[in-house]
């Protein structure tokens, strides 16, 4: 968990260089290309950097979870393993598996983010 808080305080730091960097680009757009690609690429480098921290986060914490339990959503010969959302707010309720830990996260879709950017990248390259 103390891995998880470090990833989210990390990726709130992510996005604030994001955006700077975003700023750099649109500054240096027009007035020196190379840079504004530059700037463009170190994006890029940061949400993938962002995405590999997570998937490296949660798959530890799920691999800690199941050394004591099965896994979240797991059926057994016996018995199915049965997904409905309860009426009231559970945390934990809203994915059948783990990823509620970093549901949040999923919602601000950085991995499509990502992908638009890199086609807008190519696009801009293309320019000049």
């Amino acid at each position: 968990m103390a891995e998880l808080i470090a990833h989210t305080c990390q990726t709130y730091l992510d996005l604030s260089e994001l955006e700077h960097t975003m700023r750099a680009a649109h500054m240096s757009a027009f007035s020196a290309r190379k840079a504004a690609l530059a700037s463009l690429q170190k994006m890029e480098k940061i949400l993938e950097n962002s995405l590999a921290r997570r998937q490296n986060v949660y798959t530890s914490m799920v691999n800690v979870w199941e050394q004591s339990r099965l896994p979240k959503g797991f059926s057994t010969p016996t018995k199915k393993y049965f997904y409905k959302m309860d009426r009231s707010r559970h945390f934990a309720n809203r994915t059948s598996d783990m990823s509620h830990l970093i549901y949040d996260e999923q919602l601000l879709d950085i991995e499509g983010y990502l992908e638009k950017l890199g086609k807008y990248r190519k696009s801009f390259q293309l320019e000049f």
